[in-house]
C-alpha cells in the first residue's frame, strides 16, 4: 500500500461508507513504473487503474460522486 499526505482528500466508499487510507500499487510486467488505485477495506476499487497516485484519488473520487453512471455514450 502507498500514501502520500499531499494528495487530496479520499472521499467515502459509496457502498460502505467506509473512508480509504491507502492506494494500492501494481507494477506490470515491462513497466518502469507503478500503477494505482484507491480500494476501499470492503472490496469496493476505483474502475481503472491510474498513471500517478493523485490521478487514482481523482478518480475515486469522481466514481463515488456519481461520475461513473453520468458519462456520455
Amino acid at each position: 500500500m502507498h500514501q502520500n499526505s499531499s494528495l487530496p482528500e479520499i472521499h467515502p466508499c459509496g457502498s460502505c461508507g467506509a473512508k480509504p487510507e491507502s492506494l494500492e500499487t501494481i507494477r506490470p510486467e515491462g513497466r518502469l513504473h507503478d500503477l494505482y488505485r484507491v480500494v476501499c477495506v470492503c472490496g469496493q476499487a476505483a474502475p481503472k487503474w491510474s498513471l500517478t497516485d493523485f490521478a487514482a484519488v481523482r478518480l475515486w473520487n469522481w466514481t463515488m460522486a456519481g461520475g461513473a453512471e453520468k458519462e456520455m455514450p
